[in-house]
This record gives structure tokens, sequence and C-alpha cells, in this order.
């Protein structure tokens, strides 16, 4: 078996005890991957064993192994029991000590890291418990398996004892996400052609025309905390009249602007950050006749593609690569992607060497298409054209890659009653495959756009035609070429316009656009879905080690109702109002046993 990918918060939140009481037996729930993040679904062998430490160590309990052959389901998740077998149960000397690790093997690979566990026991009061002959007490306490991990704290956060915690980008923060926050206007004038790109979890670029200022290209740099927008000060770069600006980041304090200069000829320049300022280098034409529907992706902090439609040749679709050293940008020479008239571009990065550009081909009926471009040096070689959607794909499409293999096209689909309609493609090589298309908007959709949140998750921000042209934002689940999409949330309450989204990380991602109903303004939102996992079991602060409770019972809490169950807040603490994250039920004052859920 090769490739696996360990899934290891689902694992873990359904690792639980089945009566336990040395020796005993676990039940054991988890679900595997390949690298490109579809499931496994044939039948596998899965040996496990216990030691004393992380890596290395000793094998506990004199030896003991258990291995079964399971089968995953479609979803890649299966369920086993651990120490079931007459003759094989658990030894009582596994749980002997308090430094316990569960390791995985599947096949010949472990999986890593190893889990930690410990045994503790408590009571559970029954409801009925008034009553003698349904009464629990501690002379028949159950022991309830605690697993705990440790996990390196997110730079400037600060964490308290029986705080909730989730994850962002690897690291553990306090609070879950709080879903959609609110607006936060960057610029008090008309604004169009904006492009956002984000340059780390907490930080990102918008660039954009200002109308309030002779149509200059102007940008700014948001910062976040939560689902809380700061702005610097507007900078211009490009003082005239721009059109059609794309934005992508190249690092953390460095990114590439790609517009319609003076005559819409094709230009881009480089911007470095240094906290909220910003400084540009000179302006670089890489095409001096007129063009548009720019689409810029970085392949590296020094790499850059650009797609657009050429109107010189006959409007045919094309790409260059620039090569960014210092402030300056060197440009390889154009290649056509599409002999014909091309239009409505969108370009995601796979690799370092390989891209995807999705296009409306008016040479093919406005059928929807991609196409994979690969790189090396200045030089760019495409596969053959794939058909995504064989009708009018016209105005609106959005991609955006989920892994090296695999990405999402998000379109208005005009043979479809121009429903906003998804579909996932798979890359081999040049060769593209598609699974179903998936609607989304059961309406007119317009200005769709798409950020990859993680390699299974993406959110869409779009305008629904269908509710009065207000910004509406909808996050996608993607397992094999399958999608499921959550509710629509209504951002905007107004016409919506020249929406761009881009992923802050796994769980966060923001969305700039103009929003009509308040004079025109640039206006961005944070979208936050981080989920919890688990409580934190000491206090730490930026860039310690904090061990999680993972499973079990979490007894850092005061005054909770015995048998009420809680919910994780934005701010780390629980609450018995019901949201979309719950934490577990409490089983006395001070104890809550986990149990997390949606």
């Amino acid at each position: 078996m090769k490739n696996i990918r360990f899934l290891t918060l689902i694992i873990i939140m359904s690792l639980a005890a089945v009566s336990f009481a040395a020796p005993g037996v676990i039940n054991y729930q988890g679900r595997l991957t390949d690298s490109s993040g579809d499931p496994i679904t044939t039948t596998v062998n899965v040996k496990f064993t216990f030691w004393d430490q992380e890596t290395g160590g000793n094998q506990l309990g004199i030896g003991f192994a258990d291995t079964d052959s399971v089968t995953p389901d479609a979803e890649g998740i299966y369920s086993t029991l651990i120490g079931d077998d007459p003759g094989n149960l658990i030894p009582e000397s596994v749980f002997s000590g308090d430094s316990v690790w569960l390791n995985v093997m599947v096949g010949v690979e472990d999986l890593f890291p190893r889990m930690r566990i410990t045994s503790v026991g408590f009571a559970l009061k029954s409801s009925n418990a008034d009553n003698a002959s349904h009464a629990s007490s501690a002379d028949n306490a159950t022991d309830v398996l605690r697993i705990v991990r440790d996990f390196t704290v997110e730079t400037g956060e600060s964490i308290t004892a029986g705080d909730v915690v989730s994850f962002i980008n690897g690291k553990i923060r306090r609070g879950v996400g709080g879903g959609y926050g609110s607006e936060y206007v960057f610029n008090t004038a008309s604004t169009q052609y904006i492009s956002a790109a984000a340059l780390s979890d907490s930080k990102f670029v918008v660039v954009y025309r200002d109308d309030g200022n002779f149509s200059y290209g102007t940008a700014v740099v948001g910062t976040v905390s939560g689902g809380v927008i700061s702005w610097g000060m507007e900078y211009v770069f490009s003082a005239a009249g721009v059109h059609f600006t794309s934005v992508a980041a190249l690092s953390d304090s460095k990114f590439v602007v790609v517009y319609g200069g003076g005559g819409d000829v094709g230009t881009a320049i480089v911007g470095t950050v240094s906290g909220s300022a910003l400084t540009f280098g000179s302006a670089n034409v890489f095409k001096a006749n007129t063009t548009d529907y720019y689409s810029v992706i970085a392949l590296s902090d020094s790499k850059f593609v650009v797609a657009y439609r050429d109107w010189v040749n006959s409007y045919y679709g094309t790409t260059i690569v620039g090569t960014v050293s210092g402030l300056a940008i060197s440009y390889g020479s154009e290649y056509v992607f599409n002999a014909a008239y091309s239009y409505i571009i969108s370009a995601t990065t796979l690799s370092d060497t390989k891209f995807v550009v999705a296009y409306c081909d008016a040479g093919n009926s406005d059928y929807g298409t991609a196409i994979v471009g690969t790189v090396s040096g200045g030089v760019i070689s495409y596969g053959s054209e794939y058909v995504f959607n064989s009708a009018s794909t016209a105005y609106f499409i959005s991609a955006v890659a989920l892994s090296d293999s695999k990405f999402v096209a998000a379109y208005q689909d005009a043979g479809n009653s121009n429903y906003g309609t998804a579909i996932v493609g798979m890359v081999s090589g040049g060769v593209i495959s598609y699974g179903s298309e998936y609607v989304f908007n059961s309406a007119n959709t317009a200005d769709i756009s798409l950020a990859a949140l993680g390699d299974a998750k993406f959110a869409a921000a779009y305008r629904d035609n269908g509710n009065s042209n207000y910004g509406t934002a909808i996050v996608g689940t993607v397992s094999g070429t399958l999608l499921n999409f959550s509710s629509e949330y209504v951002f905007n309450n107004a016409f919506t316009q020249y929406i761009s989204a881009a992923a802050l990380c796994d769980a966060k991602f923001v969305a700039a656009y103009r929003d009509d109903g308040n004079s025109n303004y640039g206006t961005a939102f944070i979208g936050d879905f981080s989920e919890p996992f688990g409580i934190a079991n000491t206090s730490a602060s930026s860039g310690e080690k904090l061990p999680v409770i993972l499973h079990g019972i979490s007894d850092h809490h005061t005054s909770l109702t015995p048998g009420a169950i809680y919910y994780g807040k934005t701010d780390g603490s629980l609450t018995k109002i019901r949201n979309a994250y719950r934490i577990g039920r409490a089983v006395s004052p001070t104890e809550l046993l986990l149990g997390m859920e949606r």
C-alpha cells in the first residue's frame, strides 16, 4: 500500500472505549485516502500495537498486536475492534502507565504520528439516578480512554486550560470558526476590477480600479484577526486608468499585479509588503497591444504565468511566463492555448511546473473548456483541450486547484437556465477527466469566484440573480469527483459585483467585492470554518507546545450542568446555546465528556 494519507482528526474523534476494563477491547474507526485525497476502498490489513513513546520506544503489552482485514466504504471509512479476538485481548499491562501510544500500520506502512492515549476512570450519573436500580456509582465506574497529544500554538495566540481549540495551518488556536464575518470597506468610492490574493493566514492584498481617484490602479493590505479586517493605507500602482486587474502572491511579502494599462496593453508590476505598507517596482509591459481577461498565477516566489485574450492575434487565448528578480520582470515567449476567440479566462496552479486554464471557447460553441499547461524555464507546452460543459458557458468561470492532480471549476451554465454549476477535474499528465456537474445555485448566477479550503473543500462567492443580485457564498466538499454543498449564505444584502475570493488557510477565506448597496464601495468579509477538535489540557502561548485532550474527559471546567450538551464559541469558551459545533456532554460540574460533531 503506497501513498496512504492518514486523516488524523477523523480517526481520533472516533476512537472510543467499549466498556473498557483491562483487559478489554477498543472500538476504532478511521479513514484512509491516497496522495490525491481520494478515498481508499480496497481491502487492506491494519495492524495495531501499543508503545511507550511517540517514536521508537518499547512495545507494550508483552508484544501484543492485533491485525484485522478491513474494507473501507466509499468514503474510505472503516471500523474495527482492537483486542476482540479470543485469547488476544488487550493486556492489562498496556495501561499500567500514563505514556501509551497507539501505532497503526496499514499494509506495510506505519501511519505517523502515533496517537497518545490514557485510561481514565469516571462515574456517569444516570438520568434515572433517583431510582436506585438504575443508578451508577464509582464502584462500577466505566473506564474511558483519554487521548492527549501535543500541538504547537499558532503565532499570536494565547490559550488557557479548558479552552476549545481548532486547527489553523497545522497549529492550534483558541475557539472555532465563526462562519461569515462582518463587512469591512477598503475603498470609499466606486470600485471596479477587484482581485484579492492571500499573503499569509492573517494577511492579504486587494488590487482594484479606484474610480474616486481618476480610475487609478490601487492596492491595499488587509490584516485579519478572527473575523475582523483592519486596513492599511491605499497605494497607487498605476497613475492611469486600469482594466481587468489580477493579483497573485509570490511570497508572504511579495506579489505581482497584472492589468490593462494605457490603451489596455498587457502590463505587470511587482509589489512588496512590509507590515501594511506597500512599495512597487516599475511597470513591465508583456504585450504592447490590447489584451484583457487576465488571470495571473504564481508558480514559485520568482515565476508566474499570465493567461489572457490577445486582441491582435484573433482574440486567441494566450499565456506567457514572467520571471521576477527583485522588483524587475523578464518574460518568455507567448504561447497560444486556444487558437480561437477565448474569454472568461481563469488559471490555477497545480504545481511549480504545471497549471490549468479554464475558459469559454467561442470557437467551439462557447463551451466551457480546460487545458493543462506545463512550464520548463520560460517555455510552455500544452495538452489537449477538454470540454467540461457542453453548453454556452458565458461570462463567468472560476477554477481553483485542490491538489497537484485535482481542480474544481464553477461557472454559469447557460445550457441550464444560467444556474451556478461546478465540476471536479482530475489531471494525469496533460489529460483531464471530469466527474458529473453539480448545481450549487438554482438561479442565474454571476461573478463567481472560488477559494480552495484544503484538498477536499472550497468556498464559492457569487452574485445570486435569483435573490435580488445579493452577494452569496457556499462551501463545497469534494470526495473523489463527487460534490456536496452547504446551505447558501448571503454576505451582502445588495447588488454585488467584481467578486474575488482567496483562501487564507484551509479553514478561512476572504472575499472582496463592490457593494452597490453602499455607493459602490470596495468591501470585504472573512469566512471562517475552522472546526474544534479538542480541549486545551494546560495553558500556553504563541509557539509553545500545548497538550490537547482529543477524546475522553476534560476536567478543566466549572459550573457545568450535568447532562447538558455544550457547544464551542469563537472565543474558545463553552455555551449551552446550540450552534454548528457540538463539543460534548457534561458529566459533572467540572467534567466534560468530549463528543465533537457538527
